[in-house]
């Protein structure tokens, strides 16, 4: 069994019956295997999967990014309302037209920025991909070349701005190591 599957159980045995969207954020650095795993993970859930990718207002944008995805998405999703999110277009470079989504059973946020406190009471869990530094940026790398290239000790700041203000790792109800070849919920 995946740990995307695993997950997913764990989820649909342990987590209390609540009224409305079930919202999981998956957290961690860039490089990490969020985006991958999220994507399973709503596989397994049956759920809608939205990348944060989408919501970050460029290369400077991860503190806002987390401030629309709590407040303009996961927020109203909590509250059974619909969410219209900005959204921003990576290749022009400029806001893209707003998503509009309806509250849907199962919601997976994956993405620096998911798990932040402000979303946190309205996370039924919140999962935190786990992989070393070098690995990190080497799968980075391979993935979005010089574009990333460019940018990644300024985007690496404003994680580890995030990250020291939010403490997501710290909160995580679960660490999946993503270092071997398949994910793994850690010990």
């Amino acid at each position: 069994m995946s740990a995307a599957a695993d997950l997913a159980a764990q989820l649909a045995g342990s987590a209390p019956p609540r009224e409305g969207t079930v919202i999981v954020a998956v957290e961690g650095r860039s490089g990490a295997g969020k985006t991958s795993f999220g994507a399973s993970l709503a596989e397994e859930l049956g759920a809608t999967h939205v990348d944060m990718e989408n919501l970050y207002p460029g290369w400077w944008g991860l503190g806002e990014g987390a401030r629309l995805a709590a407040t303009e998405l996961v927020a109203p999703i909590a509250a059974g309302e619909t969410a219209v999110v900005p959204q921003w277009d990576w290749i022009a470079c400029r806001p893209a037209a707003p998503m509009v989504l309806e509250p849907p059973e199962v919601l997976v946020l994956s993405g620096t920025g998911s798990g932040s406190l402000a979303a946190a009471p309205h996370l039924a869990m919140l999962a935190w991909m786990e992989l070393g530094d070098e690995e990190r940026r080497r799968r980075a790398l391979a993935r979005d070349g010089e574009v990333l290239a460019a940018q990644w000790d300024d985007w690496a700041g404003q994680e580890l701005a995030y990250l020291d203000g939010e403490r997501t790792r710290e909160r995580a109800d679960v660490v999946v190591d993503t270092s071997g070849p398949a994910p793994v919920i850690a010990g």
